[in-house]
């Protein structure tokens, strides 16, 4: 829910704070939290979780079409 992902928006920014690197791989509670989103209105099967979990990590590792450049935003933004 968007509580939830605020929540968490305000927990990875007090945590960045202790990291030198700006996306340490340490803090995945921005994943953990994102990751409903790719089921939103629907019932998943094993099958939907199993290629929207692939599909989540693809588009997390790559950033094709502009997603890279939203990272320029900063923070836990």
């Amino acid at each position: 829910s968007s509580a939830l992902w605020l929540l968490a928006t305000y927990i990875v920014a007090q945590a960045l704070a202790e990291f030198q690197d700006a996306d340490p791989a340490e803090i995945v509670l921005d994943e953990m939290t994102s990751f409903p989103f790719v089921f939103l209105g629907l019932i998943p099967s094993y099958k939907d979780f199993f290629c929207g979990f692939v599909l989540f990590r693809l588009l997390d590792i790559y950033k094709p079409c502009g997603i890279k450049h939203l990272e320029a935003i900063g923070g836990a933004w």
